[in-house]
């Protein structure tokens, strides 16, 4: 044991040395830092952002801004992490960026660098330029475009009488963006006035745009001679009114031909005065006149002139009609008639021996009363008095006068004349109420004016016809039908007409119901073939709209406690098998319309309070293998044609109509088969 103790005392120390706290491990782990914006070797100006991401695996404790290797001091110490580079204090040129990352163990790393190019000649405003300058009210009122910069300083309106505006004044200075307008009434409306406007953003960059002239004041409108007409007593000369605001007076001029010297007759101030009548004159000589527009600051126009007609000119032909019909347009006018004094007198003074001065018509025609007159035709054939045309629009006026022209080269125009303006559209086409046959079936009356062209039906989603859509046209003006299938929800419709002048009219709208709602559901009218709500507590009265429901094969209302009547919209339901209405509480009679319902193979109506009698038409349902009337109080006789039904009568489940108040004689048919009837009211 002796020789034990000092081994036991050296693997103590030994435990104890283990027990000892073991020193703390030193983060030497650099963090990592890459820029994210801007892309290298970009180019940047003003203030640009830079961003970058760093982590580290125990933390950042900030970002700094590095530039060509020297710190800006600019820092971030929390994500994102960003910094906002002012370039406007540098020279343009490249710049190496790097964004260092200290960890908060003082490690750090520096990023790749990327090199930004400084171009700060982009940092101009967009250039401002000037939209208008306008000559009112005794000065100019100049007009610009806003200016769209985000750092937008102010306006200056810069002004020169130089065109190059080497030597400039600043008229107006604004730091309001929106104010673009300025009226400058140191202004010489003679002389030209130059103009620019310098817009200057927030770091003092300033862009000038484009020198823009006012405009001299012009020289005024001129007025034309519109007439010089004469009666025995005085030549009266008229004219357009002066449009010009700085009116100062008219001039009337005169001379013995259009190309002699004017004189001056007589001078008006009055701007409204537009005629002017003189009581000596010649009307077998030409008396030419124009009028001159004077202004307050003296400049004047003369406007085309006009002399009277001449007394010598041949007699003019007047057009008598102007009608159309859908293949032509005819245009008639009077026979020219010689004068034949005048040809006496013409032959005299040009030494000739002519006896008919007539050489031709010559057809006008014009837009307007007042237009310009185009020839058409001329013709040379003296008792020729029409002419039709085959491209012509009556929806606008077609305005036509007849030139005759004479032996000596003389001619006259006659009154013109316009056709009647077709303005009326066709008549408009009833679209009627949209039902189901094997579709949808969309018709609509027939149009019959004789000049139609076509019809158009549109469809939309919406009451209005808005966002509209044309689904079927035709120029057959018997197809007034079109079928549609396939709907799932409502739709509506509309019809126009269109007639070969292209005028148009439309119809009311129509809408195509989809579905029908039944005690709170909605059905498909044309998907839906059965309708079985037998024993569903329903209550009140059948709703007529089960009538719109035409593919239904199979109607089971009953075991239900319906109210009121067999609504007659359920007699169009011709395709039905099977109605089952029995075990309610109806009302009423028995449609007549029964009878259209051939198709019915099953037809249940017993336990109901029914009256009235039998509908004739009830031996139209040859196909009917089952008919059930019991517990009613229907009345009168059975209708003999009873017998045509396909019905095995001695099976009581297949016929029954006891518990009526039916009345004998019975047909021999079913005579063993009425059951009990209450024959007390029968005669």
């Amino acid at each position: 044991m002796k020789k034990l103790y000092p081994l036991l005392s050296v693997l103590f120390l030994i435990y104890w040395g283990c027990e000892e706290e073991q020193p703390e491990e030193v983060d030497t782990t650099p963090p990592t830092v890459t820029v994210t914006f801007p892309q290298n070797n970009s180019s940047v100006f003003e203030i640009v952002s830079i961003t970058c991401i760093s982590s580290d695996n125990e933390g950042v404790e900030k970002v700094e801004l590095w530039v060509n290797g020297v710190t800006t001091e600019l820092t971030d110490d929390s994500e994102p992490y960003s910094f906002d580079w002012n370039t406007t204090l540098l020279d343009n040129g490249n710049y190496t960026i790097t964004i260092r990352s200290y960890d908060t163990s003082e490690n750090t790393t520096d990023s790749e660098p990327i090199v930004l190019t400084v171009d700060n000649t982009q940092s101009n405003p967009q250039p401002i330029n000037i939209t208008s300058v306008v000559f009112e009210n005794g000065g100019f009122t100049i007009n610009w475009n806003q200016s769209t910069d985000g750092d937008f300083s102010s306006y200056e309106l810069e002004k020169s009488v130089e065109s190059m505006m080497s030597d400039y004044n600043v008229v107006h200075t604004t730091e309001n963006v929106t104010d673009t307008t300025y009226v400058d009434t140191d202004v010489d409306p003679l002389s030209y006035q130059y103009y620019r406007i310098a817009v200057t953003d927030t770091f003092d960059y300033e862009t000038k745009g484009e020198i823009v002239s006012s405009s001299l004041d012009p020289v005024p409108t001129s007025v034309n001679v519109e007439s010089v007409e004469y009666t025995l007593e005085e030549m009266t000369i008229s004219w357009s009114e002066s449009s010009d605001g700085d009116f100062k007076h008219y001039n009337l001029l005169y001379s013995g031909s259009e190309s002699g010297d004017k004189t001056s007759l007589t001078t008006i101030s009055n701007k409204s005065t537009t005629s002017h009548s003189i009581t000596e004159f010649n009307p077998n000589n030409e008396n030419w006149y124009w009028v001159e527009v004077s202004d307050t600051l003296g400049q004047t126009s003369i406007g085309t002139g006009m002399t009277n007609s001449l007394n010598n000119q041949p007699n003019p032909v007047n057009v008598t009609s102007v009608t159309y019909d859908l293949e032509s347009m005819t245009i008639t006018w009077e026979d020219y008639v010689p004068n034949l004094s005048r040809i006496n007198q013409m032959n005299q003074n040009t030494r000739s021996t002519v006896t008919n001065d007539f050489v031709s018509y010559g057809l006008l025609q014009s837009d307007s009363e007042d237009g310009t007159y185009t020839s058409i035709i001329v013709i040379t054939d003296q008792s020729t008095t029409s002419h039709s045309l085959t491209e012509y629009d009556p929806t606008q006026e077609n305005w036509f006068k007849v030139k005759v022209n004479d032996y000596w080269g003389l001619n006259s125009t006659g009154n013109g004349m316009t056709n009647d303006i077709e303005d009326s559209p066709p008549i408009p086409s009833v679209l009627y109420p949209i039902t189901y046959n094997n579709g949808f079936q969309i018709n609509w009356s027939q149009n019959t004016d004789d000049d139609f062209q076509s019809y158009k039906l549109y469809e939309s989603l919406s009451e209005d016809m808005s966002n509209q859509t044309l689904v079927y046209e035709t120029s057959e003006r018997l197809d007034n039908n079109y079928v549609v299938t396939g709907i799932s929800e409502d739709r509506y419709y509309q019809i126009t007409t269109e007639d070969v002048w292209g005028l148009q009219s439309t119809s009311d709208i129509e809408t195509l119901v989809s579905h029908v709602e039944l005690w709170g559901e909605f059905y498909s009218i044309e998907n839906t073939t059965e309708l079985d709500l037998y024993n569903n507590q329903l209550t009140g009265e059948i709703p007529s709209e089960i009538g719109n429901m035409a593919n239904l094969i199979f109607l089971g209302l009953n075991n239900n406690e319906l109210t009121g009547s067999i609504p007659p919209g359920i007699m169009n339901l011709t395709n039905l098998n099977y109605l089952l209405l029995f075990d309610n509480e109806l009302t009423g009679e028995i449609p007549s319309e029964i009878g259209d319902m051939t198709n019915l193979i099953f037809l249940g109506l017993n336990n109901n309070e029914l009256t009235g009698s039998l509908p004739p038409g009830i031996g139209n349902l040859t196909n009917l293998n089952y008919l059930l009337l019991f517990d009613n109080q229907l009345t009168g006789e059975i209708p003999e044609n009873i017998c045509d039904l396909n019905i095995n009568w001695n099976i009581s489940g297949n016929f029954n109509i006891s518990n009526n108040l039916l009345c004998p004689p019975y047909p021999s048919c079913i005579e063993d088969y009425v059951g009990y009837q209450n024959t007390s009211d029968c005669d």
